[in-house]
């Protein structure tokens, strides 16, 4: 028997069959994560239909670029010759073609549907709420993002986590007082009492004992500070000027505190002007019996 032409037995056949297999070269994919059966067709005679997560993005300029086109969503991809998995999880997560997914993306989905998921405007609620929390009890801005805060809020209310340092300076400075000039005139109508010194002029007089007594305490605090900046190091200077900053943040969002803070200011100013009034008085006598003689 002549087995001359057995290559060419062998490889003769219906060119699609060809066509299919020089397509097959081209596939990335594992058979596992890649090969679904047709639902059509009965478990004893199930074939398998492959999945190219490729076949749905554009490759028209992955030369110039270097990146596919989604023909779904127009979402531009990287592409990488070893790996499609970027391309699966956009079919798959995107657009809920769940049978590109690989297992470990699967899984992944999995998990995120069982985790519990807030509402941005109950999150932006609860985030206003802790951040009012921050102000009032005087806390360190990163308090709801500690692990044991964490955990206490995810029992409370599974899926929100507090907001972080971050957002809370950010809310903090984009507060803006409705009138700060309105707060600053209603105290000095309900607190004042002008006094005329001997040259007719005006300033405001004491504001009582508790004020002055806590503003004569925080005199000496600022004195005890000023003194200890002169020899910290540049490291604990930032740490001053931070928490400077959240106190200045605290105190625009508590009124009440800001108008003592504003009393105490001002007693301190009068104090000085009182003591500049009679200075210049003294001196005008001195200098007056000095001409006189």
């Amino acid at each position: 028997m002549d087995y001359s032409n057995r290559d060419e037995i062998d490889n003769s056949g219906p060119p699609e069959n060809q066509e299919n297999e020089e397509h097959d070269t081209h596939n990335i994919s594992t058979a596992s994560a890649d090969t679904v059966f047709d639902e059509h067709s009965n478990s004893s005679n199930a074939t398998a239909v492959s999945k190219r997560a490729i076949d749905y993005f554009d490759m028209s300029n992955i030369k110039e670029t270097g990146r596919v086109k989604c023909s779904i969503c127009f979402q531009k991809y990287k592409n990488n010759p070893f790996s499609d998995s970027n391309l699966r999880s956009n079919l798959g997560f995107k657009h809920g073609c769940n049978n590109y997914l690989y297992r470990s993306q699967m899984k992944q989905r999995v998990n995120r549907e069982n985790k519990s998921a807030i509402a941005s405007h109950l999150k932006k609620e609860l985030d206003a709420a802790a951040v009012r929390c921050i102000v009032k009890d005087d806390l360190s801005f990163g308090t709801f993002r500690r692990p044991g805060m964490k955990e206490l809020l995810e029992k409370l209310r599974p899926g929100y986590r507090g907001p972080t340092r971050q957002t809370v300076r950010k809310r903090l400075e984009g507060l803006r007082l409705t009138d700060l000039g309105s707060i600053f005139d209603e105290w000095i109508d309900n607190d004042k009492d002008y006094v005329t010194d001997d040259e007719g002029g005006e300033y405001v007089s004491t504001l009582g004992d508790e004020d002055r007594d806590d503003s004569d305490s925080d005199s000496d605090c600022s004195d005890d500070d000023n003194n200890s900046l002169s020899v910290q190091p540049q490291q604990g200077r930032r740490a001053i000027d931070d928490e400077e900053a959240e106190e200045i943040n605290r105190l625009l969002w508590d009124p009440d505190e800001l108008k003592k803070r504003i009393s105490i200011l001002l007693e301190k100013i009068r104090k000085l002007i009182k003591m500049i009034n009679k200075s210049s008085i003294l001196t005008s006598f001195v200098r007056s019996e000095v001409q006189s003689k």
